[in-house]
């Protein structure tokens, strides 16, 4: 006879499915090169924090969408892996770079004046066009130096 489900159990399915789709992108990441390279492994590293996270997540609402995501996660479309990066330092870097362009918008605008400044319909564009510009620096090692000089390229591209 089957045991009767736990709570646990959908915090266990979260987990390997997380995993799994980090390390399907990892294999990705192998067999491609340059910038797009990085964008799989920063991403599967993401999706990796999230499975840890359902470790920490305790039983709150914040663990209950952990769990809803990784339903989903298999089919991410490429502007919800865009939307996951964002969130990231790569995100942080780019928010950076481009403050000039979005400092006197309102917060909810601030999307809208890069894309506007970019002439392109997503943050995905300009996420490809950065990497095109910018190569692996885009995602390379998070140290402060590093930061700083992938901030100063966006902003010296702005110029």
């Amino acid at each position: 006879m089957a045991r009767s489900k736990r709570a646990s159990d959908e915090a266990y399915n979260a987990r390997r499915r997380y995993r799994r789709e980090a390390a399907r992108l990892q294999k990705q990441a192998e067999k491609a090169s340059g910038s797009y390279s990085e964008r799989l492994r920063e991403l599967s590293d993401k999706l990796l924090d999230k499975a840890n996270m359902t470790y920490q997540a305790g039983t709150g609402s914040y663990r209950t969408d952990l769990i809803k995501e990784s339903r989903s996660v298999r089919s991410m479309s490429e502007e919800r892996q865009t939307d996951i990066l964002l969130s990231s330092n790569i995100g942080s870097r780019i928010y950076a770079g481009t403050i000039e362009l979005w400092q006197d918008a309102d917060p909810n605008g601030r999307e809208d004046a890069i894309l506007k400044a970019f002439g392109v319909k997503s943050m995905l564009d300009v996420l490809k066009i950065l990497e095109r510009e910018l190569g692996e620096r885009l995602y390379s090692d998070d140290t402060r130096e590093n930061y700083m000089s992938v901030v100063l390229a966006i902003q010296s591209m702005m110029a």
